[in-house]
């Protein structure tokens, strides 16, 4: 049964923290337990996650509230759950931030917070993206330490990173070899023929993997094959053995990994790069882990898209937005789904983003939202032809070329967002650079055909071309890397402690409100940027102007 945690709202007379003295706890009142307190755990909707519990049925439920924070402060200072329990019980500023002015109040157990997990990522499982709490929770305590800190979120910059779950990336011998085992342990073992028994020895992992030769790992991993397929032809006599997860994922992967001939009724492993590998199983303990090339490095696991405000005024910069995908999805799919939300909620007017996110459809959604996008690079070759952008536009009328011969012809399909451009033919032949021109003889005259995609493509490379406007979007754009690195290194988002998309989404989140906290933290004690506060030093020795805080 669900019950609201009001209790710090009425803090008794006489408690642990009274005994205090008085200095002591003038130490604790200004520490950063009280701004925690104030900005994060009292800023918890708690009737939000009602949802989670039964209608007046059963115990009340612990706080909702203390069990959030202490989520937060776990990726916060990267505590495990051990850790995070230490700190609940012995640890007065963690009481203090929690609103428990009693030592002696509100045990915990450890079931507790795993059930409290579970709780959540069933509701995730049916709420995904936005819809999500946790996700809620992140734009409710942003929004609010934004007003706090005074922050300008007009200027922000984003940024996707790779993430990685708990696993590690196996071979297909080895991935053969877990998922076999996990698919034979689920089943009954008076249900394995001796065979399939075999594979939960000890030994037989120490055969397979361990004393393999190179040559012989085609041989093994047949043998494998040939294995999962006896075991999921066992369970299709037994429906609830085929409902179990490690038995479909078994026969995932026997589709995925194996090619079978009905001749000799005998399965063969499929030749490396017959086929795309991206979504293909790549960890028998998180199905959904997805492969990505990205330059020279193959990532497994999710990626993390973040946008930041970068406002050169702000004391602190705050993620105002965060996604979790399989790291399949584009930069681009990405950016379109997150551009409306930075426009409506958070009235974001400039973007600053590398190359990862040029395209049309990204392009588009900012017009629609009044987004200006600043980019630091392209993706895909620079034509040696004179720039389209070079070419004297009116709308979507083109006047002259670059010459400064005026068009004959220009008329725009409104259909395709297409150009047609005719030039005179005659005065293009003497043109001396002919042959760096993007236009093409015709019949009749000199043609150019210009897309909505290659004017986009055009117009940004004018912007990156241009040396200060390059500079200034790479420096806007740069500090995004030390967000991405700092969550990875402090926080533990280099390698999640959970496994599964929804798992993994769901302690992003607790780690991007974790970043934001310390980041506000840092600037309600004062301690602003280091370029502000040398802007402000040398404005006192009359060098510069201080920038204005918007």
């Amino acid at each position: 049964m669900f019950r609201r945690n009001d209790d710090h709202e009425r803090p008794s007379l006489f408690n642990t923290v009274t005994e205090l003295p008085n200095t002591v706890r003038q130490r604790l009142e200004n520490s950063w337990a009280t701004s925690f307190y104030e900005h994060v755990f009292c800023q918890i909707d708690e009737d939000a996650f009602a949802v989670l519990y039964a209608d007046n049925v059963g115990r009340p439920n612990f706080p909702v509230n203390i069990l959030l924070s202490l989520e937060i402060l776990a990726a916060l200072f990267n505590y495990t759950v051990a850790d995070m329990l230490d700190q609940y019980y012995f640890n007065v500023q963690v009481r203090w931030a929690l609103g428990l002015r009693d030592i002696a109040k509100h045990s915990v157990a450890e079931r507790t917070i795993f059930e409290f997990r579970q709780r959540l990522y069933l509701h995730v499982l049916e709420h995904p993206g936005r819809d999500n709490l946790i996700y809620q929770q992140f734009q409710l305590i942003t929004d609010h330490l934004s007003k706090v800190l005074d922050l300008d979120c007009s200027e922000a910059r984003m940024d996707s990173t790779q993430i990685i779950s708990n696993i590690r990336r196996a071979g297909r011998l080895s991935l053969a070899y877990d998922v076999l085992k996990q698919a034979a342990r689920a089943c009954p073992a008076d249900l394995l023929p001796e065979e399939l028994q075999e594979v939960l020895r000890p030994e037989f992992k120490n055969q397979l993997l361990l004393r393999v030769k190179a040559r012989e790992v085609e041989d093994r991993l047949t043998e494998m094959l040939q294995l999962s397929a006896q075991l999921v032809q066992l369970t299709e006599e037994h429906r609830e053995l085929q409902q179990l997860d490690a038995v479909q994922l078994l026969a995932r992967f026997l589709m995925e990994q194996g090619d079978y001939d009905a001749a000799t009724q005998t399965w063969t492993p499929k030749a490396l790069g017959a086929s795309p590998t991206s979504h293909n199983l790549h960890s028998a303990y998180d199905a959904d882990a997805t492969l990505r090339k990205k330059g020279d490095n193959i990532h497994v696991g999710y990626v993390a898209n973040l946008t930041e405000t970068c406002a050169e005024g702000n004391p602190v910069q705050l993620i105002l937005d965060y996604m979790f995908e399989q790291n399949t999805a584009a930069d681009t799919s990405m950016a379109q789904d997150t551009l409306p939300h930075l426009a409506d909620q958070h009235g974001v007017e400039d973007l600053y983003v590398d190359g990862g996110y040029s395209g049309e459809s990204v392009y588009n959604e900012a017009i629609a939202h009044a987004i200006n996008l600043h980019f630091t690079n392209m993706t895909g070759k620079e034509s040696q032809k004179i720039p389209l952008h070079a070419f004297g536009f009116d709308g979507h009328t083109v006047t002259h070329c670059p010459a400064g011969q005026p068009s004959t012809l220009s008329i725009y399909n409104e259909i395709n967002g297409r150009i047609l451009v005719h030039f005179d033919k005659g005065i293009c032949k003497s043109c001396p650079a002919r042959h760096a021109c993007p236009s093409q003889p015709k019949r009749q005259a000199q043609t150019l055909s210009i897309s909505h995609k290659q004017r986009i493509a055009a117009e940004t490379r004018k912007q990156i071309q241009d040396p200060q406007q390059h500079r200034i979007n790479t420096s806007k754009r740069a500090a995004i890397e030390g967000t991405n690195s700092e969550m990875k290194r402090a926080h533990g988002a280099e390698k999640l402690r959970v496994r599964g998309v929804h798992k993994c989404r769901t302690l992003f989140g607790f780690i991007a409100i974790a970043r934001n906290v310390k980041q506000a933290l840092r600037g309600l004690r004062g301690d602003k940027r280091r370029s502000l506060q040398d802007a402000e030093r040398q404005q006192r020795r009359g060098l510069v102007p201080v920038p204005t805080v918007a």
